[in-house]
């Protein structure tokens, strides 16, 4: 697969009071792009489509794509060609001859955006890149090859894991937080359980419930409370220990913010009944 890096570079968005929200209005692209975000998060549209960018996502844009955004941007913006010829003084946003599209698997099956696991690993790539100052030598050709390698396998795990029968992330994670309720659990423990780095797991569990991993986390645990405190002749301070509770005048606050009593009159409510 023959091609020609016609960019490496660091952005960042200028500011400007003219265009304070940093929108870039629709541009249709005309060689191959492959940027890794760096921006904590920004909104970004792809033929159409609207999708929220979080640091180390990975775009990939293609000839004849039309692409906009808005908000602060700092990416490493790499731009190749898989035709003949390499422009001096190349810039994407100056006008030029749109490339054929490749049709390599490599290249034409490439997703939009990607999110890679291991994010670290690409930014690894774009600086070593960003080192070597020639875009021209093998150095650099074997990197970007290295590149698009890891994003096609990141591509390939991605469909496997949709392709195969298993549980939803959110289930999985809620069955893994029912069975380890009395422990301190965290973000980032559940992130690990989840094989995912933290924001993307965060994000994926969202996108399935609706509320945070720690929103459900604190759902589950008052839950089983309520069927401790009304069925149980556990002590409170117990009760609050078996759900994770360490401080039983937080366990209490927590109780009656979500039903309107304490654990005792809820308790003793019961109890009449």
């Amino acid at each position: 697969m023959e091609f020609h890096i016609l960019e490496i570079r660091h952005f960042k968005s200028p500011c400007s009071s003219s265009n304070p929200q940093n929108i870039v209005r629709d541009r249709t692209i005309k060689d191959y792009e492959i940027d890794l975000e760096l921006s904590a998060h920004r909104e970004y549209w792809h033929n159409g489509h609207r999708y929220e960018l979080h640091r180390g996502d990975v775009l990939i844009r293609k000839p004849n794509d039309v692409c906009s955004a808005a908000g602060f941007q700092e990416s490493y913006m790499l731009t190749l060609t898989f035709a003949d010829g390499v422009l001096p003084n190349y810039h994407r946003t100056l006008p030029g001859p749109i490339q054929p599209l490749c049709q390599h698997p490599l290249i034409r099956d490439l997703p939009p955006l990607l999110h890679p696991e291991k994010s670290e690993v690409f930014m690894q790539i774009y600086q070593a890149l960003l080192a070597l100052n020639d875009p021209t030598a093998s150095a650099a050709k074997a990197l970007v090859m290295e590149l698009i390698h890891r994003l096609m396998a990141e591509q390939y795990h991605k469909e496997y894991e949709t392709a195969k029968p298993q549980d939803t992330l959110s289930a999985e994670t809620m069955t893994y937080m029912r069975r380890n309720l009395e422990k301190p659990l965290t973000l980032t423990e559940l992130a690990k359980h989840a094989n995912l780095e933290k924001s993307h797991f965060v994000r994926c569990f969202k996108r399935e419930t609706g509320k945070t991993p720690i929103e459900t986390l604190i759902a589950l645990r008052m839950e089983a409370a309520a069927e401790l405190v009304g069925n149980t002749k556990l002590k409170i301070g117990e009760i609050a220990a078996m759900c994770g509770y360490r401080n039983t005048s937080f366990f209490i606050a927590e109780y009656k913010k979500r039903y309107g009593v304490s654990p005792s009159a809820c308790r003793k409510a019961t109890n009449k009944e």
